[in-house]
């Protein structure tokens, strides 16, 4: 199977509870705020924030599948 459509997947199954799009976008920030934090600390904080009340809509399982995504599409 693709990368591509196990990411699908995975974003699929966060999304019993969530709209697709809502999942997908919110990916795409965690995984930016993610990598910035680890090279920019000059707003680390803001940013932070952020992640943490984006966060703050899913589940702990449904996190789980976060890094699961951002591996699916480095690969």
């Amino acid at each position: 199977m693709s990368h591509r459509r196990n990411l699908i997947k995975l974003i699929e199954k966060a999304a019993y509870r969530h709209d697709t799009w809502q999942v997908f976008s919110d990916f795409v920030e965690m995984a930016a705020l993610s990598i910035s934090n680890s090279v920019d600390l000059a707003q680390f904080d803001e940013r932070e924030a952020q992640y943490m009340r984006v966060v703050q809509r899913y589940t702990k399982e449904e996190l789980a599948l976060f890094p699961e995504m951002l591996g699916e599409l480095a690969e």
